[in-house]
């Protein structure tokens, strides 16, 4: 099926907001500069989006949700290992630069923190959640575990390893991190 002019329109101002915050920041993606860059005048804009972190929260999700999808092909720890592999892959390209760019900015501004934790972050986060329990109800992981602590344990390891110790992440780094801090049976 073909895309309508309003998708069009829509991905065309999501994929100028996305550029302008790329080569800018935050500060620097304006509603204006979106709309100019997107070739739209700035009530077609705010007619989709009310404000340009919900532009950005939009772009994102298009670009990392499917990139960073959990996976479920295998056992519950090798889809973890896999998962955080395809994260890591992510933040070594510009998108996921930008995307860890929009978590310092969101130090700064309440708005896309808010926005960036509950239509991002959140269903990232119960995804790995569900794969968890999935591995508890089919045995793979002790039904002490708290499936909740375990990935903020992984994740949490990752993004300080990334975003305040600035040390290189790799495919191997994804194995370690889950050998470290995987419940033994």
């Amino acid at each position: 099926m073909p895309e309508s002019p309003r998708t069009r329109t829509s991905t065309r101002i999501q994929d100028a907001a996305w550029e302008i915050f790329c080569e800018r920041g935050l500060p620097g993606a304006t509603m204006e500069e979106i709309a100019n860059r997107a070739g739209v005048a700035k009530t077609t804009v705010y007619r989709r989006w009310p404000t340009k972190s919900a532009i950005l929260i939009d772009a994102l999700k298009e670009r990392l949700a499917p990139r960073v999808k959990f996976p479920q092909d295998g056992t519950v720890r090798d889809d973890v290992v896999a998962q955080i592999e395809a994260v890591i892959e992510l933040f070594g390209n510009r998108t996921g630069r930008a995307y860890l760019a929009m978590i310092a900015e969101s130090v700064h501004d309440p708005e896309i923190g808010t926005a960036l934790r509950d239509q991002y972050i959140a269903d990232q986060r119960d995804a790995a959640i569900r794969r968890l329990r999935t591995g508890i109800e089919h045995g793979e992981l002790a039904p002490r575990i708290d499936p909740e602590i375990l990935v903020d344990g992984l994740y949490g390891a990752l993004y300080y390893r990334v975003l305040v110790a600035r040390a290189p992440l790799d495919r191997a780094y994804a194995t370690r991190l889950v050998d470290s801090l995987w419940p033994a049976p």
